[in-house]
């Protein structure tokens, strides 16, 4: 079985142009909004930075809501 696993094969010869999936001003867009999402993530994430450090001490009250917050 590993000397057939072994045997050189044909290569396939591809009678057409690979197909694009996306054009590039669609990939643009799609990263551009990957991006948006990001910088999005980056500016939750620095206004919640604080939030652990009010809370441990008894800053802020335990709200059921925020809990998910400390999570970001």
């Amino acid at each position: 079985m590993i000397a057939k696993l072994n045997e050189s094969r044909p290569r396939r010869q591809r009678t057409e142009e690979p197909k694009e999936i996306h054009s590039r001003q669609e990939l643009n867009r799609i990263a551009d909004a990957a991006h948006a999402g990001l910088r999005a993530a980056v500016a939750r994430i620095r206004k919640n930075r604080g939030i652990p450090y009010r809370f441990r001490p008894g800053g802020l009250p335990p709200v059921r809501g925020r809990r998910l917050e400390l999570l970001d």
